[in-house]
């Protein structure tokens, strides 16, 4: 691989893990558990802002979802 071949990989690369944090934020703004977990995979692992580690997109979108409803009953 050629410098101009790795540095376009890298610009591609980054470019998919800016557009997943945004995705994320986005549903997270938007008060959506799911929406939250949509860009993982099915088998995803994840360790939640406390260290939980959840498991799969499920358990991703359920933590969320009530995560988000704390979070919004506490500023509403």
């Amino acid at each position: 691989m050629n410098s101009q071949t790795a540095q376009t990989t890298a610009t591609a690369d980054e470019s998919a893990i800016r557009a997943f944090l945004h995705q994320m934020i986005d549903a997270w703004n938007r008060g959506s558990g799911e929406g939250f977990a949509a860009p993982f995979s099915e088998t995803a692992d994840f360790i939640a802002f406390e260290g939980m580690h959840l498991k799969s997109r499920k358990e991703i979108a359920a933590f969320n979802q009530q995560a988000l409803v704390k979070h919004w009953n506490q500023y509403s």
